[in-house]
């Protein structure tokens, strides 16, 4: 039974992904049709502090349940290039929110954040 739950990512790791998937896709979306609706500006603003806090629970899951292992067929150039490709995916997803917060912190624009 362990060796089962081992060969693939756990519920909890797949419905994280899928939501994160989700709201980038919409902010991309969101992102090049705000048109200086504030309305619009808000909902990005929140929808950003979502995935930060989504990526910081999605990381702190991965470490205390290690995905299931690459085939053994992989190269190791292929080893190397999904890890590496996990690690920047990781880095963005924490790392643009974070962007964000800081423009918005310095902008000359003070507008309040609105959570939702």
């Amino acid at each position: 039974m362990a060796t089962a739950a081992r060969s693939r990512y756990t519920s909890v790791a797949i419905a994280l992904h899928w939501a994160m998937a989700t709201l980038i896709l919409f902010m991309i979306w969101l992102g090049w049709n705000m048109d200086e609706n504030e309305a619009r500006f808000q909902l990005h603003k929140s929808i950003g502090m979502t995935i930060f806090f989504l990526a910081l629970t999605r990381l702190t899951w991965r470490w205390m349940n290690p995905p299931p292992p690459l085939p053994e067929g992989m190269a190791p150039l292929e080893r190397t290039a999904s890890h590496a490709v996990h690690v920047a995916f990781y880095a963005l997803m924490i790392g643009i929110p974070l962007g964000g917060w800081f423009m918005v912190s310095v902008s000359p624009f003070q507008v309040a954040t609105v959570l939702y």
